[in-house]
């Protein structure tokens, strides 16, 4: 996650920073399982990120 707060600037909305952060967890969730869909759709559900899409 150090990464990713260096990547965080002040002048970054609020989209922006969550874009920032699903990228990484897309990206790390690809890497780790097999059940890579799942995973994102619970971690958006979680964060409130979930949309009917």
């Amino acid at each position: 996650m150090n990464k990713r707060s260096e990547k965080v600037r002040p002048v970054m909305n609020d989209q922006e920073i969550e874009q920032l952060l699903a990228a990484h967890y897309e990206s790390e969730a690809q890497t780790l399982t097999s059940a890579t869909e799942a995973n994102l759709l619970k971690l958006r559900e979680l964060l409130g990120w979930l949309t009917s899409e």
